[in-house]
Order: C-alpha cells, then structure tokens, then sequence
C-alpha cells in the first residue's frame, strides 16, 4: 500500500509521526510524506521520500489555493492508496482532491482539540467520504470516530529528588508568535550556574542575556531533551510530545490569547489534559518560580506500551 501523510510542521508533524507507527506497515507499506520544509521536518523526515511544499499559515486561503496545482501533481505521480492528515491548512489542499480522485482519505484531529474542532476539521467534515477520527471523547459523535490519544502509553516515574543543572526550554516552531514573556521569567528565576538550551522560535530575544536558538533540527532538540534534568515548554501539542518522547515529564505554561501570545486558549485545553493524565506540570508566569523546577526534576516518563492499532487501512 503507498500512504501519503500531509501535515504541517510544528505539532502536526510531530503528531503524525508518532500516530503512523500504530498504521504504518515497513515491511509493507510505501509511505510519501508531504510538508513544509524546516529545521524540524529536515531532522525528523531524514531517510523519508518527501515532498516539500511552500508554508501555508493557518487561516492563509491564498496559500491553500495556491497549493492546489503542486496537490494534483503529487496526486496524480504518486497514486496513493490512503492519504492521511493531521492538519493544518495544508489537508484542505490535498485531502478534498484525493478524495476527488477517489483514493482512500483519513483525517485525524489535534489531540489538543478537547472540546472543539479546528477551523480544518470543520470544513473538512463537509467534504463527503473523508473518514474523520478524534482523539478526545467529548468530540465522538456519528460524524467522529474516537480513536484514542496520541498521549497513551506514556506512565511517569517518580525520580529521587535532585538540584535541576540543565535545563531545555523552547517555544515551538510557530513563525507567527513569540513568547517573550515565557523566556523573561525563565531568565528571573533561574540561578547563573544552571545550563539552558533556548529553543526560541520568532520570539524577540533583544536584552536578554541568553544564547538563543530561533529553531533546531528536531534530533538536536530531542537528543537535549533526553539529556536535560527538566523541559519547561509552551503548551504545544508537538512540543509536549517530544518531551514525553525523550523521558521528560514537562512544565506547560499555556499561551494566552488576551496577551496575544496565540490565536485562541487551546494550550490551556492541553495543560489541563496532560495534567489529568500526570504527564505534566502546568504552571502560569505569574507564578513559575524555581521550586517548580526542583519539583519537575523529581519526574520522569516511560512508555506503558498500551498504544492501540489505528484501524485506518479497512
């Protein structure tokens, strides 16, 4: 079987490439990737058959249409017999033309969707004959499947306690938002000694005494990751995986949307989630201070091994 897998960068990869292994045949499957080219989607697509396509923002209908002649093209070379998305505004360029074509066509919504759908998946659900899946009960209905979490399977483990000396902290791959604010407090309450790797996206660093890294290729950040004593993070679906990923039970402070940090309050619906299963420490800015961090040292996380198969192949 050839699957496609469109998604952009940033959560939605991170996503998608973490759900492909409860589908993904290797032994049998053909598998073509399509996304946005990235320090992030270079590093973890190396070794990968990709397509790379412009970067569409979210909300960008020009970018969308604009996509549309490069979707024919790969659809029409490349022949797919499942395409599968996670998102973002990239899928309404190639999932409505695939299945068009009359290929098999998936839509996964963002675990960080609890309580809502994105802008996508609504104007994807009026697409007749995309087969739509949601990761969050309390968005199952005859419309969408529940297909679990890309979250299970992940249990902490509780660590004897010890002085936190290196530290990672990024802000995702978003080019559109900073969180300078997440970075300011960070800098306070952080004693001089501690090594910190700033991961630190489109975010105005000016006057701040930090060696920043707008973005990385995500083996380096990972590999920091595994290897740091906390990550304290913004609370990206992508993000929060890969610190799960690599063993780290992460400090969420969610953007806020009244401060302009982000679009809506959805990282606040991602706190809450990971918070409930254990698999994080949320904290706000006006209050993260250093115990905090003491306290996430303490914490790190395995992998249960309870991961469903995703019956996307029938």
């Amino acid at each position: 079987m050839k699957v496609l897998l469109v998604c952009s960068i940033g959560g939605h990869l991170t996503q998608l490439h973490e759900l492909q292994q409860r589908f993904i045949h290797p032994e049998e499957d053909e598998v073509v990737w399509v996304t946005h080219a990235s320090p992030q989607s270079r590093s973890l697509l190396a070794g990968e058959r990709v397509t790379w396509v412009p970067y569409i923002g979210e909300r960008d209908v020009k970018g969308v249409l604009r996509t549309l002649p490069l979707a024919r093209r790969t659809l029409r070379t490349e022949k797919p017999d499942l395409v599968v998305s996670t998102g973002s505004a990239i899928a309404l360029s190639f999932l409505p033309l695939a299945r068009v074509r009359g290929v098999k066509t998936t839509f996964i919504e963002s675990a960080a969707m609890t309580h809502g759908h994105t802008r996508t998946a609504r104007a994807l659900q009026t697409v007749p004959g995309i087969k739509l899946y949601t990761q969050s009960p309390a968005t199952a209905d005859r419309r969408w499947e529940l297909i679990g979490s890309v979250f299970d399977g992940f249990v902490a483990v509780e660590r004897p306690p010890h002085e936190p000396r290196r530290l990672v902290v990024t802000v995702g791959t978003s080019q559109e938002f900073g969180f300078r604010s997440l970075l300011e407090r960070v800098v306070a309450i952080t004693p001089p000694h501690t090594e910190v790797l700033w991961q630190t996206g489109c975010t105005d660093v000016s006057g701040l005494d930090i060696d920043a890294t707008p973005w990385l290729p995500a083996a380096d950040l990972e590999r920091a990751m595994a290897e740091a004593d906390v990550v304290i993070s913004h609370a990206g679906c992508g993000s929060a995986l890969a610190a799960l990923a690599n063993g780290r039970r992460p400090i969420l402070v969610p953007r806020r949307a009244d401060e302009g940090e982000f679009r809506d309050d959805h990282q606040e619906e991602i706190t809450v989630q990971l918070e409930r299963r254990d698999l994080a420490q949320r904290a706000h800015l006006d209050t993260l201070a250093w115990s905090d961090i003491v306290e996430a040292a303490r914490w790190s996380v395995d992998r249960d091994g309870h991961r469903n198969p995703l019956p996307l192949r029938g």
